[in-house]
């Protein structure tokens, strides 16, 4: 996921979301937070205005890098999720001061700084680090990469990279595999033709 000016990975409401091996490039360029988790808003039902929160999310092994000029946070939580939920093995970066937000309802929310404050106050991402994961041109893991060989493991739930190579059992975080054969070039040749599928042309 590359350029957004909002979210870069948005969850509102959300139940039983699971959110693996992403790799997020200069998202919340003008607001929101490059990961946002937010309870949703219905209204006008027979039982009044509803608020339903995310809940037993698993949000694992993402890269979020905002730019320095990112007026966007990069973590946000808006109503606090219920159930198990569980953020670990990400990692975040941006060029200067990173912040986040925390929003108990419209009236009573904190902004900070400090990645600290962020994993005392949300009481996530105790196993994430805020690091320069080190990418190329084309977003792949380079030779070095803090991100090489630190996913958290996930069985068979993330078996292939974004290049559609076999991933292994030591998962990297991101999208990308590092090592394990030709990497694609992303975006990709805008003479690529695509596979032809039922009811589809190439």
């Amino acid at each position: 996921m590359i350029n957004t000016k909002w979210e870069g990975i948005g969850l509102y409401a959300a139940l039983n979301a699971q959110v693996y091996n992403n790799t997020l490039i200069n998202v919340a360029q003008e607001a929101s937070a490059a990961l946002m988790i937010a309870r949703g808003e219905i209204y006008g039902t027979p039982r009044g205005d509803q608020y339903p929160n995310c809940k037993d999310l698993k949000i694992a092994n993402n890269i979020f890098v905002q730019t320095a000029a990112a007026k966007g946070h990069i973590a946000r939580l808006r109503g606090v999720p219920q159930g198990a939920n569980e953020l670990s093995n990400n990692v975040y970066f941006k060029p200067g001061t990173l912040t986040f937000r925390i929003d108990k309802s419209d009236e009573d929310y904190t902004e900070f700084e400090g990645f600290a404050n962020w994993k005392s106050q949300s009481k996530f991402d105790a196993t994430s680090t805020i690091t320069d994961p080190k990418l190329d041109a084309q977003y792949h893991l380079l030779a070095g990469s803090p991100c090489i060989g630190a996913g958290k493991a996930l069985a068979s739930l993330v078996e292939k990279d974004y290049d559609g190579g076999e991933r292994g059992a030591k998962l990297d975080i991101g999208a990308d595999q590092a090592g394990n054969g030709t990497p694609l070039t992303i975006p990709p040749s805008t003479l690529a033709t695509g596979t032809k599928g039922t009811g589809g042309s190439n």
